[in-house]
């Protein structure tokens, strides 16, 4: 749950999320998913919904050396018609390195 008042408005934010991981080849792949949904209250009126998908994957390299994805697909439903419903998918690539 997550509160938050903004100009005099309240906003809640509540919802469920669940996480599945697992390691590969010793540990050298990581992959997980996670599923959520939350619905925001503004002045405790119903807003929206919101639908929170994710994938990412990430292999070790060398030297302490990780590149990874991830694909992350929201899907935003309003109840009140005060903004447009949509659809947002977002890839990222990423490389780190320890030392």
């Amino acid at each position: 749950m997550s509160k938050h008042t903004d100009n005099q408005i309240k906003t809640t934010l509540v919802g469920p999320s669940v996480t599945v991981g697992k390691s590969f080849g010793k540990k050298k792949l990581n992959a997980a998913y996670t599923l959520g949904y939350n619905w925001n209250f503004m002045e405790q009126q119903l807003s929206y919904g919101l639908w929170k998908n994710r994938a990412t994957a990430s292999y070790a390299l060398v030297g302490g050396q990780r590149i990874g994805l991830e694909l992350s697909v929201l899907n935003k439903k309003n109840v009140v018609n005060t903004d447009k419903s949509y659809t947002e998918i977002r890839g990222r690539m990423s490389y780190k390195m320890n030392f």
